[in-house]
């Protein structure tokens, strides 16, 4: 095994160059998460140029949150092969590419492909990336971390909204997607800002060499890093049969139940590859799906989530189009937009704090928005009134902001550090297939009913459950325990 880079854990910083790193998370989650967002204005130019309905073209819009929440195995594989800074650097290429090719969509079919695939996997393998190089880089004030990242969340949607009204009045919809590709190349530029943070001792190459022991037998030692524990782990293997493990440092023997999770391939010295554990064993190791097994009651967050995602995305997808249907502008009715991310703001800044000094759990907070924030929008068909729905949208926006970034705090302390990341992509993955579900249905009562009342129904409905399960997750958790 030859020229691979091992490295021991740092104690993140919480500083330094972290802030850097979290400038650029902003920059690029301003963009991904901001254009996403507000996605809504460009699905009323669709509707009117395609002659569809609103069904049809709202798959775009599915497509690409499905694709951008669900790319969490994908980004985590190329972040620990090529590292955050070409990751995020691709993410940026793919989403500007995808943007640019929709210039030339002749029909929606082509957008599903052009913006709602390609744009979709931009997203997920750029705004995935950065959250799991801030988390390399804060622990003390992760919290309020994480919440600073998700603010460029809310001042895109904040922002963009009166950007892309007025370049879609000016230049169409087509022209306003060439300053669209324009705006999401700079998610290349802060890519390049990433970099990984810097560890005490590189082991420039990993060799397996050959010892002799006392009874005659052939030893073969292998150093193998990033177990389960993030630790160092010498891996001695006698005649091939047996294997061992002793800490790099410290020379003493490893537990026989420890698990070994990132295996590292074994080769003989005639070049074939002895695999333990079993391939089959170590995709599913590298998927995650231990986790369901581990902690079964992690299957009920992701359930959670999906529920999350049919809620949020009709929420936010919809508003726009429902404030044209009753007779309100489309300035004003993109207006609103702005004021849903005003509100976002507010709510990502405000409980970092209180989850890092402990004043409430994390899970609980993310339970108690959710739900709230179904509520919320199961009053908004009961008002045509600008005022009030712009009341209801900013602070629909307030909850959002708090639930989106805490839950991923919430996922590190339910399922460990070394979990955190393939947890968030199985959180993400559930949202995504919410996302994905959950439009061209609701899209669908849309057009059998003439109205969005329906939708705005059954979105607020689905988040309030989704909320209510995330608050029961923890004792159920506590019931699976003592049965076991």
């Amino acid at each position: 095994i030859g020229n691979k880079m091992a490295h021991t854990n740092v104690e993140p910083p919480d500083g330094g160059y972290g802030w850097i790193i979290l400038l650029a998370s902003v920059g690029v989650q301003s963009i991904c998460a901001g254009s996403f967002n507000v996605s809504g204005i460009f699905l009323v130019s669709y509707v009117e140029y395609f002659q569809k309905g609103a069904a049809q073209a709202s798959i775009i819009a599915s497509i690409t949150g499905a694709l951008y929440t669900s790319s969490g195995l994908l980004a985590d594989y190329l972040h620990r092969k090529l590292g955050a800074r070409l990751t995020v650097m691709i993410g940026g290429f793919l989403s500007t590419f995808g943007i640019v090719l929709s210039i030339f969509s002749p029909s929606l079919t082509f957008l599903y492909f052009s913006y709602g695939i390609i744009v979709g996997i931009g997203y997920g393998v750029s705004v995935i990336t950065v959250l799991i190089t801030i988390s390399l880089y804060f622990k003390r004030r992760y919290a309020f971390a994480n919440g600073i990242a998700f603010v460029g969340s809310a001042a895109g949607t904040m922002c963009l909204p009166p950007l892309y009204n007025y370049i879609i009045e000016q230049y169409g919809w087509r022209g306003a997607l060439f300053i669209v590709a324009g705006i999401h190349a700079q998610i290349i530029v802060f890519g390049a800002l990433l970099r990984p943070l810097k560890t005490r001792r590189p082991i420039e190459e990993i060799k397996m060499h050959d010892k002799q022991l006392d009874n005659g037998e052939a030893e073969l030692a292998l150093i193998v890093y990033q177990n389960s524990e993030n630790q160092d782990l010498r891996l001695h293997v006698v005649n091939r049969n047996e294997i061992t493990c002793s800490d790099f440092n410290e020379e003493k023997p490893v537990t026989q139940d420890r698990k070994i999770n990132d295996y590292q391939e074994i080769r003989d010295e005639n070049g074939t590859a002895n695999s333990s554990p079993s391939q089959t064993h170590r995709i599913l190791n590298y998927l995650g799906m231990g986790l369901f097994i581990e902690i079964p009651s992690f299957s009920l967050l992701v359930f959670a989530q999906f529920l999350e995602g049919v809620g949020s995305i009709t929420a936010i997808l919809y508003v726009v189009s429902n404030a044209v249907t009753i007779g309100i502008s489309k300035a004003n009715s993109a207006f609103l937009l702005t004021l849903f991310g005003c509100g976002n703001i507010v709510g990502r800044l405000a409980p970092g704090w209180l989850v890092d000094h402990g004043y409430i759990a994390p899970l609980t907070l993310t339970g108690i928005t959710i739900g709230g924030s179904g509520f919320i929008i199961l009053c908004i068909p009961f008002t045509k009134l600008y005022v009030i729905i712009a009341v209801l949208i900013c602070f629909y926006g307030f909850l959002f902001g708090i639930y989106q970034p805490i839950m991923i705090v919430a996922l590190r302390d339910f399922v460990g550090e070394a979990n955190h990341s393939k947890a968030i992509a199985w959180d993400w993955f559930g949202m995504s297939i919410g996302f994905l579900c959950g439009t061209p249905f609701t899209g669908w009562l849309y057009d059998m009913t003439g109205n969005y009342n329906a939708s705005f129904f059954f979105a607020g409905c689905a988040l309030i459950l989704s909320g209510a399960i995330i608050l029961l997750t923890p004792t159920i958790r506590i019931c699976l325990s003592k049965k076991e």
